[in-house]
This record gives structure tokens, sequence and C-alpha cells, in this order.
């Protein structure tokens, strides 16, 4: 992305976690581009000047916000009234109830998503407009179980039994109702030149 900005263009990252913005600063440091800047920021409450950015690009993150509407409030605002989004993000429909308040759960994108529809909604009433999901993609229920484990202590994913993981097996069982209910969607919009700030 940051190649295709030009000589005056710039790229500002955002992240809340003083170890992912020491990781961000080491890539950058390893990478040709010198025109990234990071700040430290939540995303209900962007670091960021009104009505100044071009595009907001998001990967998998506002499915954690607990949320969402100021999020929504918050890509709208730092727009520049055209500015666009592309937003990549976990959503779901219909998920019972014990996966909505697991913690885990949520920490694996999965606990906290809301569906296309009010995602697209809450885009619109902050001002977004032409918003829509461009793509998907479904997860097998392997995959699903594999985000949960990485977020596991160690010494529960090396649980096992006749030289299979345990753990792990036991997710994708779990995993295997719920996958059909949970997918990433890509959106995109702009936010409208009538959009109060």
């Amino acid at each position: 992305m940051s190649n295709n900005l030009g000589p005056e263009g710039k790229v500002i990252g955002i992240d809340m976690n003083d170890d992912m913005l020491k990781k961000a600063k080491e890539n950058i440091d390893l990478s040709e581009f010198r025109n990234i800047e990071l700040r430290k920021g939540m995303i209900e409450n962007l670091p960021v000047e009104s009505g100044s950015i071009d595009w907001v690009i998001s990967n998998c993150v506002i499915n954690l916000s607990s949320d969402k509407e100021q999020t929504f409030k918050e890509v709208a605002r730092v727009l520049k009234p055209n500015g666009q989004l592309h937003i990549s993000d976990i959503v779901s429909e219909n998920m019972p109830w014990w996966v909505k308040q697991s913690g885990i759960l949520t920490a694996a994108c999965a606990g906290a998503t809301i569906s296309e529809s009010d995602y697209l909604l809450g885009l619109g009433n902050v001002g977004m407009i032409d918003c829509s999901v461009i793509e998907r993609m479904h997860y097998e229920p392997s995959q699903l179980a594999s985000a949960v484990v990485d977020l596991l202590p160690a010494f529960l994913t090396k649980i096992s039994c006749c030289e299979k993981g345990i753990i792990e097996s036991l997710l994708v069982r779990v995993a295997s109702p719920i996958a059909k209910n949970l997918w990433s969607a890509k959106f995109s919009g702009k936010r409208s030149i009538r959009t109060k700030l």
C-alpha cells in the first residue's frame, strides 16, 4: 500500500498495544518505506484529525470493539468527504449464546461479531454511503479450532491421546455446528459529502 502513495502520501498505522507498535516499527525499519507513521490509540477514539484521511483500511479489528457504533462514528469522522473505507472483518448470524459469552472466543474474533446487515446499517447510520459486501470467505471447522488453540496456554495444547491432540480435536467438534454461521466479509463504502462531524 505504501508504495502506491507517491512522495507526498502517508500511511498512519494505529494500535493500542505497545508490543504490536514495536513489531510494526521493526517491520517498517526493515522495509524501504519512510512514509509510515505509527500512533498509539483505540479504535473508538482514533488519534487522527477529523476529515483528514482519504482511506480507512482495517483488517479483523472492529469485531473486537465493545462499542461498534462509536467505532463507525470514528471512521466517518476521520475520513474526508468522499473518503473511502475498505474493511475486512469477521461477521456472524445466529451465533449460540455461549459463543457470545466466551472471552476466549471473543479474543479469537468470534464472540463479539455482528451480522453483515448490522455492519452495513451501522456504517449507514454514521453517513457512509455506497456500502456493500464485496467478498466473503467461509472457514472450515479446523481453521476455527486452530484460531482458538493459538490462544490457549501451551500445557493445554500438549494434552494428547494415541499421539493425537485432544484439545484441537474437541475444538473442531465444537466448531463444526457454528462454522456455517461465521465468516469473513470485506466491506467497502465512502463518506457522504453531507456527513456532519
